[in-house]
């Protein structure tokens, strides 16, 4: 009496030392993409993608004087590539999987169709028909899977930076070009109206009288 995992994993042959470890690549990269969206990607934290974005693009317009908004499109998008790049292995194991499957189901089947031209019973020829399939079908699932959590993370980027990280850059864009307020004091040179005290518009204000 074979176990389950006799049944469903060692019988799929030399595949299975390929698609098992397929499979754990996925759920890892899952996990590993998925943390980063939820640890870097959120709007407003001082460690966020928006806040690296806007920092690149002080230093840009400190360079140059000036910021156009292709600078702002490059510089958002700069900032989720590397997101979108954990979704990579993710898109291999979604390739390479069933074609891993496929390649380890026809050397079975081929195993399969030797034992019978040896002189084997039908029963023997189901059994390595149904071995055969093991791998098809884990290579399948894990095809799939690594699909679906490929889809589902890249629309959470997608959102991520259509309504979270383009909004956010643009606030801090604005705050960066929002042009400080000045007073005079009474040496004439121009502070910041913040910087003022009451001492100082006193003495301005016993200057300008007469």
């Amino acid at each position: 009496m074979q176990s389950y995992f006799e049944h469903f994993v060692v019988a799929g042959g030399w595949a299975m030392l390929l698609l098992v470890p397929a499979s754990m690549v996925a759920l890892a990269s899952f996990f590993r993409a998925l943390l980063a969206y939820r640890g870097r990607a959120v709007a407003g934290d001082q460690h966020s993608k928006a806040a690296e974005v806007v920092a690149r693009l002080s230093d840009l317009r400190s360079r140059h004087g000036t910021l156009s908004a292709e600078d702002i499109r490059a510089e958002i998008r700069a900032g989720v590539n590397d997101l979108y790049a954990l979704l990579q292995p993710l898109v291999a194991v979604f390739v390479a999987a069933p074609l891993v499957g496929i390649a380890g189901s026809i050397t079975l089947l081929m195993a399969a169709n030797l034992d019978v031209a040896s002189g084997g019973g039908v029963d023997r020829l189901a059994a390595n028909y149904e071995r055969a399939l093991v791998p098809l079908l884990w290579g399948t699932a894990i095809s799939a899977l690594s699909y679906l959590g490929y889809a589902v993370l890249k629309a959470r980027l997608y959102h991520c930076e259509r309504n979270l990280l383009a909004p956010a850059v643009e606030e801090g864009v604005a705050s960066l070009a929002a042009p400080k307020k000045f007073g005079v004091r009474k040496s004439g040179r121009d502070v910041p109206l913040e910087s003022r005290s009451p001492d100082d518009d006193s003495s301005a204000e016993r200057e300008v009288s007469p």
